[in-house]
């Protein structure tokens, strides 16, 4: 990046370090030298207003350290968010409205000798740019790259059961399968994009990006279902205390919950357990019942209020 997003940045720095001081009034130090307490206050904070993680390491990288160095834009973006701007491009687009330009001599010449024609042709002039662009401009289309990362474990998301909704104002959404790595592709012109995101194991979220040629590959992070993983592990698990694995579902699911086993092979596709009929179905020691695998959670209330499943392994004639 230029000398101008380095000084993007350090206005960047101190915007962020004002937006925290407004939570912690306290705070009265630069932001290059916070102390450690300040750097985990202000962890939890971007989780809390804009959902988003960084390390004590990267802080240390780039906020406190001297070198001149701009972090990756998805990072940008993520501390514009939380100083009050949609990205680092709403960003900087203010602050260079608010920086005049320079004047050279030859500025001040050019301007002088073009003073007469300009006033002939201020009329035609943005007539002619507003054609060109009516009937003859179409924005040049990208390919760009989102693959997903567990929030947790911080290691990619191998599945290809995530499924990517596209969503478009007054258009039905356009759905998207992910590869084995866990990544889509989207080849658009647009400047922005919104999707839905469902994954197997972990929390459905709707995303948000605006895009950036310099920056065609970005990782998204997803937080885990526990309740979902949970239910798996106690399918493919051998634990011998059952009271306990009863009193735990009891809790995790709601007592009014619909859930549904999908069966492909099947003449009705489907089949319906109350709350009781499936912890029964979880908590039985028969091999042929293991192995669950879970495709939709819906919570209400902290409880397990839907939740479809298929059962691997299994094909119903």
């Amino acid at each position: 990046m230029s000398n101008r997003d380095l000084e993007y940045f350090q206005r960047l720095k101190q915007e962020v370090a004002s937006t925290y001081k407004k939570a912690y009034p306290s705070c009265d130090i630069p932001i290059e030298e916070w102390t450690s307490q300040d750097i985990t206050n202000f962890q939890e904070e971007l989780l809390k207003q804009v959902k988003g993680q960084l390390s004590e390491k990267w802080f240390y990288t780039h906020i406190k350290s001297t070198q001149n160095k701009v972090p990756r834009l998805d990072m940008l973006n993520l501390l514009s968010e939380y100083a009050g701007y949609k990205n680092w491009r709403d960003f900087t687009s203010q602050f260079a409205a608010s920086d005049p330009p320079k004047e050279t001599p030859a500025m001040n010449t050019w301007a002088q000798r073009s003073k007469g024609w300009k006033k002939v042709f201020w009329v035609s002039t943005p007539l002619v740019v507003l054609v060109y662009f009516l009937f003859f401009y179409t924005p040049a289309a990208k390919t760009y790259q989102f693959c997903f990362v567990d929030a947790d474990l911080k290691h990619s998301i191998s599945s290809a059961n995530i499924e990517i909704s596209i969503l478009k104002e007054h258009e039905s959404p356009v759905v998207l399968k992910c590869d084995s790595n866990g990544c889509f592709q989207l080849t658009t012109g647009e400047k922005s994009v919104r999707f839905a995101v469902s994954a197997p194991y972990h929390k459905p979220d709707t995303i948000i990006r605006y895009f950036d040629v310099r920056v065609p590959d970005e990782r998204i992070m997803l937080k885990s279902d526990d309740y979902a993983l949970m239910i798996h592990m106690f399918s493919t698990s051998n634990i011998d205390d059952w009271r306990k694995r009863r009193a735990q579902l009891n809790d995790m699911i709601a007592d009014e919950a619909r859930i549904f086993q999908v069966n492909p092979g099947s003449r009705t596709g489907m089949e319906l357990y109350n709350k009781k009929g499936f912890i029964n179905k979880l908590t039985t020691p028969i091999k042929s019942l293991k192995n669950i695998e879970v495709l939709d959670v819906q919570y209400q209330g902290g409880q397990i209020s839907s939740l479809r499943f298929v059962q691997k392994g299994i094909n119903i004639q």
